[in-house]
């Protein structure tokens, strides 16, 4: 068995994963994760009408700038300047139609797989981690903009979870503090290590 880190989406497949082949995976971590939060039927047809190819392609640079300083990173700093540059070049690639038809697709698929209802069954490890400024996760436009909320979610959902909000990081909290992520990462791999 291995320990699974997943982010964001990632974070739902992991999920997905450990609960289809238990026996396979021995701990999980979950950074920001998707399949937590819930959407009814109606919230999920909503995101998937404006969650499509055309309307991600619509964005220019300064939109998608507003987007990653509002929504996708707790502080602006030259990291988070990289991650945006490169979304940029990601943009003017000749594949980018494909790239984006992918991240529909995972976005559709997260919607119609519901995790979230059967993570009582989970009998391993699990760390979750949320930045308290991640404007992604829960969905702002329909659940608000508060994080903790999902914590406690996920708190509810996973009792024996170690769950963490870190103050100041938004959604890509592994590249805006890189070393809190790895101690937590390093400290589920120790725990799930000597569980064995």
């Amino acid at each position: 068995p291995v320990t699974v880190v997943g982010h964001s989406m990632g974070g739902q497949i992991a999920l997905t994963l450990a609960l289809a082949w238990p026996e396979r995976v021995k701990a999980l971590v979950l950074l920001a994760p998707a399949g937590i939060e819930t959407f009814t039927k109606g919230e999920a047809r909503w995101l998937k009408q404006v969650s499509t190819v055309a309307a991600f392609k619509a964005r220019d640079e300064q939109q998608l700038r507003e987007h990653y300083k509002k929504n996708v990173f707790g502080k602006w700093t030259k990291d988070a300047e990289h991650h945006l540059e490169e979304r940029v070049r990601v943009k003017r690639a000749a594949d980018f139609d494909a790239y984006l038809h992918a991240v529909v697709a995972s976005i559709h698929g997260m919607l119609d797989e519901h995790v979230a209802d059967r993570l009582a069954s989970l009998q391993i490890p699990v760390t979750v981690v949320f930045g308290a400024q991640d404007g992604l996760i829960p969905n702002p436009i329909l659940h608000g903009d508060d994080p903790e909320s999902v914590a406690d979610k996920a708190r509810r959902l996973l009792p024996r979870a170690k769950v963490v909000v870190l103050p100041g990081l938004g959604h890509m909290l592994q590249v805006e503090d890189p070393a809190a992520i790895n101690g937590l990462i390093l400290e589920a791999l120790a725990a799930a290590g000597a569980a064995e």
